[in-house]
């Protein structure tokens, strides 16, 4: 659990990064990790929207991808809380 409170922030720098670079590969490996992380945590949207944007780094369409970075931050926001909470509360 903690592991993704870490780990999704990180691939979600990857993706900014490859976007200035223009890097879609790593833009698409970060989604797919991302995405698998996601559907590990029933973070359906997250998974979701991952698919999507690994799709669009797939077709090369990066302005796509980059459209949807606010939306990507939200959904990572939304799938950590409650992992935050919980791991406090277990503490």
């Amino acid at each position: 659990m903690s592991a993704f409170i870490t780990e999704a922030p990180r691939l979600l720098a990857v993706i900014r990064s490859g976007l200035d670079e223009a890097d879609a590969k790593s833009i698409a490996l970060a989604a797919h990790s991302l995405k698998g992380s996601a559907g590990y945590f029933g973070a359906d949207e997250l998974q979701a929207l991952c698919k999507e944007i690994e799709a669009l780094a797939d077709a090369g369409t990066l302005d796509s991808v980059r459209s949807r970075l606010p939306d990507l931050q939200l959904a990572i926001d939304a799938a950590i809380a409650p992992l935050q909470q919980a791991n406090h509360v277990g503490s």
